[in-house]
């Protein structure tokens, strides 16, 4: 361990960070699309991988003989799965130098923003197919992780779909 930095201040900043994420963070959601999920309405056959075409007793459609009304037949859905966490978001403009510097929120034109949460959330951010920020579609262009000596947080730079 160095002189100057101790494994105290090393917890202390993991402490603080994970708490100011919290203090200032907003909800963004991450959705992945097209995620493929048992009928919810009709029975499966796991051997020839489709629906029975019988009513599981639970569904939202009752349906008695024919295809099931809600996977045609087919036993799999795909849908949206949404995913809700705590970022802290800053709304970022690219000046002349292609770096970033920081606006007021909505101020920016071309919509480039940085959030940051815990490290934990590095793979969902990934491989989420677009993200949600205050009620606006945003795509992921960059991810990085960042702290001192471990990992702490996760920075992700997005910007506004139109």
């Amino acid at each position: 361990m160095g002189k100057l930095v101790k494994q105290k201040h090393l917890n202390l900043y993991k402490k603080y960070t994970e708490q100011l994420i919290q203090d200032l963070a907003i909800p963004v959601v991450l959705v992945y699309s097209n995620v493929e999920q048992k009928c919810n309405n009709c029975i499966y056959d796991n051997i020839h991988k489709c629906s029975l075409n019988k009513y599981n007793g639970s569904g939202p459609k009752p349906f008695t003989g024919g295809i099931c009304p809600v996977c045609n037949g087919k036993g799999i859905i795909s849908t949206n799965r949404e995913v809700t966490i705590n970022c802290t978001v800053n709304w970022v403009n690219l000046n002349e130098t292609k770096d970033f510097k920081i606006e007021s929120a909505g101020q920016t034109e071309t919509g480039y923003f940085k959030i940051k949460t815990l490290i934990n959330y590095y793979e969902d951010i990934k491989n989420a197919d677009y993200l949600i920020v205050d009620g606006v579609r945003c795509r992921l262009l960059n991810i990085i992780k960042r702290g001192l000596k471990e990992d702490v947080v996760v920075v992700a730079y997005c910007i506004r779909e139109n």
